[in-house]
């Protein structure tokens, strides 16, 4: 049989509204449900106001972290500024000062073929040496290898005769190209320090063949001053035997009284020769002692000066030594 009663109907629809809402009840949460209707009761009314939230549990918050100020540093450095092309060929000073150094070419060259020549001297005699580095110092016009020839020259401290005349001419053609340079082999810098170096030179060259002559001479002068004493010590000895002579003639003819005329002659001849030894005595004795006695003093003196000799250079451009230093960038 079918029921078509409204109220009937009305009771199902929300029985089949309020099952989900039951549901989510027995979980525990608060659910609003519309009223039952009922034939004669009044309007339904608004729904209730869903309960406040529960307040979340209050948390400790973590204590802030305090940190020291670290101390100021310096002002920072400024980054290098780059003048560009426009400004450098209006102002060319400013652009040369924030470039780097550069070493001319030819600098180079100079300096690594000297450090070659000056290695390979080292390896050979002195005498030898000398003559390879003057010829490269001729053919490349070099001071620096003009100077290690003539200190190759002087490396013996006895060093005489031609050596010091070659070590001169060296020096002075070095000397000259410090000064009127025909190209370039050393920088401009190191012209100074080499002139005071080729100075040092020539005055041990100067002062060593002083000394040699004051040697020299001073033996002269000894030998001479020998001689001379000797002739004056001849003439003493003369004028001895001469007076001694003089003296027994003197003596015979005075004690003689005869009358045998050659006996006295004999004596007068021999008063005669003793005259003349007295005379020669006389001279050479004299003459020796004024000629000996000075020669003697001086070649003392000279051979005194000869022994306190000029101080040696500190040779810096020996062999083995690579030359100037270049200041720049390679």
């Amino acid at each position: 049989m079918r029921i078509t009663h409204p109220l009937l109907s009305t009771l199902l629809l929300l029985t089949a509204l309020t099952a989900p809402s039951a549901a989510h009840a027995s979980s525990g949460a608060v659910v609003w449900s519309p009223p039952t209707l009922v034939r004669g009761s009044p309007a339904p009314t608004t729904p209730p106001a869903a309960p406040a939230a529960p307040a979340a549990p209050a948390v400790d918050k973590a204590p802030a972290i305090e940190y020291e100020a670290e101390p100021p540093m310096g002002p920072p450095t400024p980054p290098r500024r780059r003048v560009p092309k426009s400004a450098c060929k209006a102002n060319k000073a400013r652009c040369h000062a924030q470039r780097p150094p550069q070493v001319d070419p030819r600098l180079i060259e100079a300096n690594t073929q000297r450090t070659r020549l000056l290695a390979l001297a080292a390896t050979g005699r002195p005498a030898e040496a000398a003559q390879m580095l003057g010829g490269a110092a001729a053919a490349n016009a070099d001071p620096i290898l003009y100077l290690a020839a003539a200190q190759a020259e002087l490396r013996d401290p006895q060093v005489k005769g031609e050596p010091l005349v070659r070590a001169l001419h060296l020096t002075q053609e070095a000397q000259r190209l410090i000064t009127t340079p025909t190209d370039l082999r050393i920088p401009a810098a190191e012209g100074p320090a080499l002139t005071v170096e080729a100075e040092a030179l020539v005055s041990y060259v100067k002062g060593r063949q002083a000394q040699l002559r004051h040697q020299q001479r001073g033996k002269a002068e000894l030998a001479c001053g020998a001689t001379f004493l000797a002739l004056g010590a001849t003439g003493l000895a003369l004028l001895v035997s001469g007076a001694a002579l003089s003296s027994r003639a003197s003596a015979a003819l005075g004690a003689y009284d005869g009358e045998d005329a050659a006996y006295v002659a004999a004596l007068q001849s021999s008063k005669q020769r003793a005259g003349n030894l007295l005379t020669a005595g006389a001279i050479s004795g004299l003459f020796g002692a004024a000629l000996g006695i000075p020669l003697t003093i001086m070649g003392a003196g000279d051979l005194k000066r000869a022994r306190s000799g000029p101080e040696r250079p500190s040779f810096r451009l020996t062999p083995g030594f690579a030359g100037v230093s270049l200041s720049g960038r390679f």
